[in-house]
């Protein structure tokens, strides 16, 4: 069975992953690209960067108990016109 719990700034999270194998995609909405260079027009910040921050953060948080439960992380990047539009999206689901 998996689980899924959804959190925004506004909305603490409820529920915890604490045992077992996870999987988690992370989606990041950044208002700032590259200017120059052979990154230019795509959003700043290495992806292995920013999945180990955010795999950290859940750590931290207590939404995960340890980072090692995380069997499989995607991790995208994107760039939003309107930095008010400016997120990270993340999605848990537990493993059987």
């Amino acid at each position: 069975m998996s689980k899924t719990i959804l959190a925004t700034a506004e909305t603490p999270i409820k529920s915890r992953f604490r045992h077992g194998p996870v999987v988690v995609s992370i989606t990041v909405f950044w208002g700032r690209s590259h200017k120059i260079g052979p990154a230019v027009g795509l959003a700043i910040g290495d992806v292995d960067a920013l999945a180990k921050a955010t795999l950290d953060s859940l750590q931290s948080a207590g939404v995960i108990e340890d980072d090692a439960q995380v069997v499989q992380c995607t991790m995208s990047k994107t760039v939003v016109r309107n930095k008010t539009h400016e997120r990270v999206e993340i999605t848990i689901t537990e493993q059987p």
